[in-house]
């Protein structure tokens, strides 16, 4: 719900995902960051980081940083420095009936 992720603040959130092929289902969880300046639109980021896709963390300064290779991530995902040559995924979200979807 969108009141769980008040505006101006970084929201960490986790998701369950099942991926099915012809022989086995499995599950995965992931991680991504919310955002949101005016709590009408969120902006989302997935945390695997774009180097060896270890999950980056909310760096006590803004920004993400990556513990592998200690990279560091601008707010917006934009790599700052480390080996990284992408920024982190922007994910498309969406807000229907006061709920927060992010297409994964």
């Amino acid at each position: 719900e969108v009141a769980a992720f008040p505006q101006g603040e970084v929201h960490k959130a986790t998701y369950q995902l099942r991926h099915k092929d012809a022989w086995r289902t499995t599950d995965s969880t992931g991680l991504i960051y919310l955002f949101s300046e005016d709590g009408t639109t969120y902006s989302a980021l997935s945390a695997v980081c774009t180097h060896l896709g270890c999950n980056v963390h909310i760096h006590e300064e803004g920004g993400f940083r990556c513990p592998c290779h200690d990279a560091y991530f601008a707010p917006d995902g934009e790599v700052v420095s480390g080996p990284p040559r992408r920024s982190l995924v922007r994910l498309e979200t969406k807000i229907e009936a006061g709920i927060v979807s992010v297409l994964i």
